[in-house]
């Protein structure tokens, strides 16, 4: 199998084990402490995964213009954007009486809340229309600057003074997206080489570095202090154990396929079965399990009926589900 094709599978696998993260980041336990830990010490590294896969797979050469490619992606992230998005935000109203249409807009486009990462994605998609190494090198080195100046506190006034979060900081982002684009450019045979002599150190690396963030109640997040190497060196992992040829299977490139909606449904849903699931350690360890299995099946059964009626195009067009997608083609 070429380079290439392994890397797309790779790296499909590596969209299961992040949305995993981006469960762990919403389920907000906070008894017991070890459950808590692990899912705080797990919760940053989903989001940065996706960001650098969006960088590797964005290709600008397949658009004629700038407007071709926004129209594009209005059609395939904009439009599940809106209607997800504006489901979950009912769900949360639901919850906290509190409705207006302002604060529709507010969730949207990710001011305090969980869709950040899309209005920061198009942001990327804009920035890195047209690049080279050297953009690519600058963006990198504005992101390091960026997240310690965040971690270090410098940019609070600036900040709260344009009304944003440090989620809605784009130059907290560019550099991992701008590391997926640079990735694209590796000699495909080399980089699937790299990364699977990777597992033999980053893997190990990884599984300490997470046992004594644990033990030592170490800060994690996109904004600490160590924030950015320990996700960095956890993508790495999780890229290397995912061209493990166990993982290769129809389950993982299934749900794969889903991972933009179940992103988009997630919180909601943890809503939802945390006054349904009966809440013990044992339930708490394996509820991100519990929420990305049953939003898997929820989005493959709506799929299968839509199929059955002939509307599974518009169904993906509004859920964001790419079940028509065949990873080992990309």
């Amino acid at each position: 199998m070429e380079a290439n094709k392994k890397l797309s599978i790779a790296f499909s696998v590596s969209r299961v084990f992040a949305v995993f993260s981006i469960v762990m980041a919403h389920v907000g336990f906070d008894e017991p402490y070890f459950v808590k830990k692990i899912m705080s010490a797990s919760a940053s590294i989903g989001v940065i995964i996706f960001i650098i896969l969006s960088g590797y797979f964005y290709k600008t050469e397949k658009y004629n213009s700038i407007f071709a490619m926004l129209k594009d992606k209005a059609k395939t992230i904009g439009l599940p954007w809106l209607i997800m998005g504006s489901l979950a935000f009912s769900a949360n109203v639901v919850s906290n009486r509190s409705f207006s249409i302002t604060k529709l807009l507010l969730w949207l486009v990710g001011y305090k809340s969980y869709l950040y990462y899309l209005p920061v994605l198009i942001a990327c998609y804009l920035i890195f229309y047209k690049r080279n190494n050297k953009t690519l090198l600058i963006s990198g080195i504005l992101t390091v600057i960026s997240l310690y100046a965040t971690a270090f506190g410098i940019l609070d006034n600036v900040i709260n003074t344009m009304h944003l979060t440090n989620y809605l900081n784009v130059f907290n982002w560019i550099g991992f997206f701008a590391l997926g684009c640079f990735l694209r450019t590796v000699n495909p045979e080399k980089l699937y080489s790299f990364i699977r002599k990777s597992i033999i150190w980053s893997v190990p690396l990884f599984v300490v570095s997470f046992v004594l963030i644990c033990i030592f109640n170490l800060t994690t997040g996109y904004f600490s202090f160590i924030g950015m190497l320990y996700e960095l060196l956890a993508a790495l992992a999780f890229f290397g154990i995912s061209t493990f040829s166990v993982f290769d299977n129809k389950l993982f490139h299934t749900i794969s396929n889903m991972t933009f909606s179940i992103y988009l449904i997630n919180m909601p849903l943890i809503w939802v079965l945390k006054k349904i699931v009966p809440l013990n350690i044992i339930t708490q360890m394996i509820f991100p399990i519990i929420v990305v299995t049953v939003a898997s099946i929820a989005f493959y059964v709506a799929y299968k009926l839509s199929k059955l009626i002939s509307l599974d195009k518009l169904y993906m067009n509004l859920t964001g589900a790419r079940l028509s997608r065949n990873i080992k083609n990309k």
